[in-house]
């Protein structure tokens, strides 16, 4: 493959154009004909790695000109970590805000953003709420997750609304191969307990994947209790050489007690639905449709009763095409949705449309200077027209190392909370408006190491946030309104470097300056953010994790600002032959006390062990 392939060019032969149209049957929900994965199509040299959320379809990592975080789901396992939240705890300039219980309300601030400024994709459909904004991080599990693409920066251009920061696209693992399974089960302290079974493989036309998990734990706070089902099956079937379907359900309830103050429970149901034609050997069409059913009750000592039911239909239709003979690649796509949301905190149901347009233009200007335009328009019943655009231009210095730049602009469409809230919801509301700038390196060694260096500016205008009408009257009513202006910009840096053979070496350092009207530091953005640690994986089966993470002090609204913290953990695995593991994980391995939410303090020292069984 690598022999044909020209570094920058687009011009493919039609051997690698059909390879790439294939993959593009992963474009968000990865689809395979015949037993083709990723793994077969991607070079092992990781230049070659291959994303599909910067553009929308499979595209060479090093010919992106985006901030790229790919989460593996060997590193997933590397780590031990169970859920989304816990993924993304180490990545260069991601905080992960939660509230120190298992399962309680876990955020995602992508370079200084709100948790509902970031748009969170399963299989390249969206899970944020309609009602709330945003996703809880802590309750989307990463089992049977093939790997995690996180794009930093504008995004609106491809995505719509909410992708004013990045995108994070959780993408699914298909069915391949003779069938396997895993059964594994780990017990922890305050009553801790997990159960998960996988199970994956392909018949014939057929692959199909399954996971399962339980999860309990009493907590380690009186009053802290939390259990979970997951439920997930996905199957794929080659109803051709050129065409493909996929199917998708997933389920999921939960309880969970919050310390001090309430007990909420809750259940979501999903369907989804891809179609995949290969049209030619230059073009290629993806079809998806999606379905959500929600269900939350609250109760609470400060905020009282609420009951929460949410609905949600979409759609989403693209077309990639390469004209015979030149250096373009375009996208074109348009997108519906409907959310229906019923809620006691509303006077009356709500619902709300939206529908957009967009297209890209991947062009090679040389064969090492690709140019990247996109753009979308957006309508929403609940207020109105959005026109979003983006510029990239990605430069290879040499066969390893990569320059970038981008320019693009964001919005963020208001909640059906904020729009709509007994007595302090707003239906005037403007979306959040952003406009984003980024510069970036990025350079491979070649040995499993790399290094890369960003710096990047983003300045948003209509920030909604909650405010009294009279500033001036203390007993003023408190409504939703778009009265702030928020700057951010900073630098990351990150490196991977291979110490030996067994032994790799991994860091990420991130600043932040973030400020609202100009001389308010922005609430629980740190200054400074950084992440070191080892992972020694030997012949013999053994393997292991070692990683540290400091968080700087974050300002509040009120009062101090929350204290910064260094935090250290470890998790290990010993294979026993060819079908059992042990595990043993240790979190917060040095017992440090600190705070990610005020009032509601991190986990102690948690020590788990499990086992594994595959047949």
């Amino acid at each position: 493959m690598s022999s044909s392939f020209q570094i920058g060019n687009h011009r493919f032969t039609s051997k690698i154009i059909l390879a790439c149209l294939l993959m593009s049957l992963i474009i968000s929900s990865p689809v395979y004909a015949g037993d083709i994965s990723l793994e077969d199509l991607a070079v092992s040299d990781e230049v070659f790695t291959i994303v599909v959320t910067a553009s929308r379809i499979p595209q060479i990592v090093s010919e992106t000109p985006a901030s790229v975080v790919v989460i593996t789901k060997e590193q997933l396992e590397q780590a031990g970590v169970t859920n989304l939240g816990e993924a993304l705890k180490a990545a260069s300039g991601l905080y992960i805000k939660d509230s120190g219980t298992v399962g309680g309300p876990t955020s995602i601030f992508i370079r200084g953003s709100s948790n509902e400024q970031t748009l969170v994709l399963l299989d390249g459909r969206p899970l944020n709420d309609a009602r709330a904004g945003g996703v809880n991080a802590a309750t989307i599990p990463v089992h049977g997750v093939e790997r995690i693409e996180v794009i930093k920066g504008a995004a609106s251009a491809l995505y719509g609304a909410d992708a004013v920061s990045g995108v994070v696209n959780i993408i699914t693992a298909a069915g391949k191969g003779e069938p396997s399974h895993t059964l594994r089960l780990d017990a922890g302290q305050y009553g801790t307990r997990s159960l998960i079974f996988t199970s994956a493989g392909r018949s014939g036309l057929t692959g199909y994947s399954l996971t399962a998990s339980n999860l309990s734990t009493e907590g380690f706070r009186e009053h802290n209790r939390y259990e979970k089902l997951d439920f997930h099956v996905r199957l794929d079937h080659d109803l051709s050489s050129a065409e493909q379907v996929s199917m998708g359900v997933r389920h999921s309830s939960y309880y969970l007690q919050v310390p001090l103050d309430a007990w909420r429970e809750g259940r979501d149901t999903s369907l989804d639905l891809q179609y995949n034609r290969i049209l030619s050997l230059l073009s290629d069409l993806t079809l998806r449709t999606y379905y959500d059913d929600t269900q939350m009750q609250h109760m609470s000592i400060s905020w009282g009763d609420s009951l929460h039911r949410g609905k949600r239909a979409g759609w989403d239709l693209q077309i990639n095409t390469t004209p015979a003979g030149s250096r373009h690649l375009f996208t074109y796509g348009v997108a519906g949705e409907r959310s229906w949301v019923e809620s006691t905190d509303f006077a009356e149901s709500k619902d709300r449309t939206n529908w957009g347009v967009y297209a890209q233009d991947i062009y090679s200007l040389t064969p090492r200077f690709d140019v990247v335009i996109s753009g979308r328009y957006d309508e929403f019943s609940s207020h109105g027209d959005s026109l979003c655009g983006r510029i990239g231009l990605n430069y290879l210095l040499g066969d390893r190392t990569k320059l970038y730049a981008s320019w693009g602009n964001a919005f963020r469409a208001p909640t059906l909370n904020e729009l709509y809230w007994n007595f302090m919801g707003n239906p005037d509301l403007q979306p959040e408006k952003a406009q984003n700038y980024e510069l970036g390196w990025q350079h491979w060694l070649g040995n499993g190491s790399s290094f890369s260096a960003a710096i990047f500016h983003r300045d948003v205008t209509d920030m909604i946030t909650w405010a009294p009408v009279d500033p001036d009257d203390k007993d003023s009513l408190w409504i939703a309104s778009n009265v702030d202006a928020v700057t951010v910009q900073g630098i990351e840096l990150e490196g991977t470097y291979q110490l030996a053979a067994p032994l790799t070496a991994h860091f990420n350092y991130t600043y932040f300056d973030a400020v609202k009207n100009e001389n308010q530091r922005l609430e629980y953005v740190p200054s400074h953010k950084a992440q070191a640690g080892f992972t020694y994986i030997s012949g013999s089966g053994f393997s292991g994790t070692l990683e540290t993470l400091h968080v700087g002090d974050r300002p509040v609204k009120e009062g101090p600002a929350i204290r910064g913290y260094t935090v250290t953990h470890l998790n290990l695995a010993q294979k026993l032959g060819s079908d059992w593991q042990l595990h043993c994980q240790v979190n917060n391995v040095f017992d440090t006390e600190y705070e990610d939410t005020p009032g509601y303090p991190a986990p102690p020292r948690m020590i788990s062990v499990g086992v594994s069984y595959s047949f």
